[in-house]
């Protein structure tokens, strides 16, 4: 047995102790502050994840104005949740799996918030991507260099896979919107994001865990899935990759979790985002945080290497789909980027033939991947799950109309009315914005535009202000202590 992990079993249960390449920097976890809130009998019928009142609000025109709030998002089938993000209160409506890409997308990636967050709403599942560094130890973490999410306190592109757990905490992340770092906050180890997903997570909630390396020897991917097993049961994590010889080894280890094949992006899409670089190249700041990234993208090799992977690895026809059945079994499917499925619809139904999932994801804009989706509804070609940066709400609602308003309540506020006045195609994540703006007569449609109440016209005004920004506010930091660092944990579970 592997010296980083020794089960001892003991009657019913099985004592697991995780230490070294799996759990560096592993912690006890987190304590939340103390809550100085309750719920009023007005807003009892609503979710226990709601915003509740400040104890010493009780009776004042904020509390009286937070209810009307309330109150008429409820008559929308909405709340605003704790975290100051839309929810949906019933959303069975909703017929396909919202997935968190890399946890909530305002939070920045690879945090505590990013997990914590997402999983407070209701998405179905959550992705975190997963890759060793150099001394064995897991770690959340998109690219195989430093650079974009994350910096180096001597600023420098390390490859992960030369680093050391020691150095990784040395690290900070960035804000995703500014780009500008943030000392407080580092990217967490797996283990860590494990065990946050572990505590925050919704009922019924998955973690996706995608593993970026294209090779990992077996007992790394032992203690990665016996730790999965230990701290969230067999049924609340999947793995995806896009080593199909990565996800057969898995397969070896656990013949029951589900595996998704993450297939490469289409070649446009690449092209685009290769584009996209080559516009910023003239922001310093913006190249110097990415210049491998950029000369990866437009180098000959690259696009030789790339082509070449992406013909051999086509899972859309029928012949793909058999090879995924054939390796992983039918508790399989394929992650698809939006553009490829759009190319190929039917790649739906061949599935469902087999037993096989599809997803759809984006490497592009968000809103280019609604589109398609709603595009798709129209073909009733809708894929089980859409791994995305968005909320839950905007997503159902986009597709479903998950907010329809029952005219069963008369606001009380001017905030509450015009909460109420908003038409079908409103925003209601971005109400506060909308109601700020031109005395609130105007509104954020779910579209990003800016629309006048009681009209079809676009306004443009506030774009021009703001040269574009969107302000990215409409979820808290989560105010809690550091992770502070152990290297071993027992976990107690049923044999």
């Amino acid at each position: 047995m592997n010296a980083n992990l020794t089960q001892i079993v003991r009657g019913k249960t099985a004592v697991l102790l995780v230490a070294a390449a799996l759990v560096q920097g592993c912690s006890t976890a987190p304590k939340k502050d103390v809550d100085t809130h309750v719920t009023p009998p007005e807003l009892s019928h609503l979710p226990a994840t709601q915003m509740p009142i400040e104890k010493l609000a009780l009776g004042t025109e904020k509390h009286h104005e937070l209810v009307d709030i309330q109150r008429s998002l409820a008559d929308r089938n909405l709340f605003l949740t704790r975290d100051n993000v839309i929810e949906v209160v019933d959303n069975q409506s909703c017929s396909v799996d919202v997935v968190a890409h890399r946890g909530y997308y305002k939070q920045p990636e690879n945090s505590f918030q990013a997990i914590s967050v997402a999983g407070g709403l209701d998405y179905q599942e959550i992705e975190i991507d997963l890759r060793l560094l150099g001394d064995g130890t897991w770690v959340n973490y998109h690219d195989a260099r430093l650079g974009i999410a994350a910096i180096h306190p001597d600023e420098s592109f390390k490859e992960l896979s030369r680093m050391k757990f020691s150095e990784w905490k040395t690290l900070h992340l960035r804000d995703k919107a500014t780009n500008q770092i943030l000392p407080s906050k580092r990217p967490l180890s797996g283990a860590e994001s494990i065990r946050i997903f572990a505590m925050y997570k919704s009922p019924g909630q998955r973690l996706n865990v995608e593993i970026k390396d294209e090779s990992v020897k077996t007992h790394h991917l032992r203690e990665l899935n016996d730790y999965l097993i230990a701290m969230l049961g067999q049924d609340a994590f999947y793995y995806s990759s896009s080593s199909m010889q990565l996800l057969k080894d898995l397969r070896e280890l656990n013949g029951q979790v589900y595996l998704g094949v993450v297939q490469l992006p289409h070649k446009k899409s690449v092209d685009i985002q290769k584009a996209a670089l080559e516009k910023a190249v003239g922001d310093d700041a913006t190249y110097k945080n990415r210049p491998w990234w950029f000369d990866m993208y437009a180098g000959y090799k690259y696009k030789r290497t790339y082509l070449a992977k992406l013909k051999e690895n086509d899972f859309t026809q029928s012949a793909g789909l058999n090879r995924i059945m054939n390796a992983l079994g039918n508790n399989a499917g394929l992650h698809l980027d939006i553009r490829r499925y759009v190319e190929a619809p039917d790649v739906l139904l061949r599935a469902r033939q087999r037993g096989l999932r599809v997803y759809t994801y984006t490497i592009n804009a968000d809103e280019y991947h609604m589109e398609e989706l709603m595009r798709m509804k129209a073909m009733s070609r809708l894929p089980h799950g859409v791994i995305v940066d968005n909320t839950p709400y905007r997503v159902c609602d986009r597709l479903f109309g998950v907010s329809k308003r029952k005219q069963s309540y008369t606001a009380t506020t001017p905030i509450g009315r015009y909460i109420t006045s908003l038409p079908g195609n409103a925003d209601l994540s971005r109400f506060k914005e909308g109601y700020s703006l031109d005395n609130g007569e105007t509104y954020f449609a779910l579209n990003g535009q800016i629309k006048s109440i009681g009209s079809s016209s676009v306004v443009d005004s506030y774009t021009k202000r703001t040269k574009g920004n969107r302000p990215d506010s409409d979820a808290k930091d989560d105010p809690l202590s550091p992770i502070p660092k152990t290297s071993i944990i027992q976990i107690s579970i049923p044999k």
